[in-house]
């Protein structure tokens, strides 16, 4: 995980998100989904930090061929900092969702980031199929922007 969120998740170690420890954000990331719903007309719809959409995407390698295992993840560069995360088909495609769970998105623009499932932050893994900037949001060069009508990411290239 990024260490841009450690000062709004203090006690989460910055050694990586693996998976128990995203579904250890299950019940923030439900607070915040839920944050923009409830009783009223409806006025401040828009301004929900998450909304449902389905937004997908695909990764490859330099040579064309697909990245079958692995995880995206896209780092908010505003509010509402919630990461959104993909993890990788056979055929190198992700749905994104926000802390990886269901198809919650927030709009805006991203830092995007690719890895292995088991990664930890700050190591670099044997047999990486791809060059390890992409391991980090600040170092990948890869950018990302979701909007309302925005159904599938370009395709992400590990060049």
């Amino acid at each position: 995980m990024s260490h841009v969120f450690q000062k709004f998740l203090p006690n989460i170690p910055a050694n990586g998100m693996n998976f128990s420890r995203r579904f250890s954000l299950l019940p923030l990331i439900l607070a915040m989904a839920s944050a923009g719903s409830g009783c009223g007309d409806g006025s401040n719809a828009a301004s929900a930090p998450l909304v449902e959409q389905t937004v997908t995407g695909k990764v490859v390698l330099a040579n064309g061929k697909p990245l079958s295992r692995g995880q995206v993840t896209l780092i908010p560069l505003q509010e509402p900092f919630m990461p959104l995360y993909g993890t990788l088909k056979p055929d190198g495609s992700f749905t994104l969702g926000a802390g990886g769970v269901g198809t919650n998105v927030s709009h805006g623009e991203f830092q995007v980031s690719v890895e292995p499932l088991d990664y930890r932050a700050g190591t670099k893994p044997k047999g990486l199929p791809f060059p390890a900037k992409y391991l980090n949001e600040t170092t990948s060069g890869l950018k990302a922007t979701i909007t309302p009508e925005t159904k599938e990411l370009q395709t992400i290239e590990l060049k």
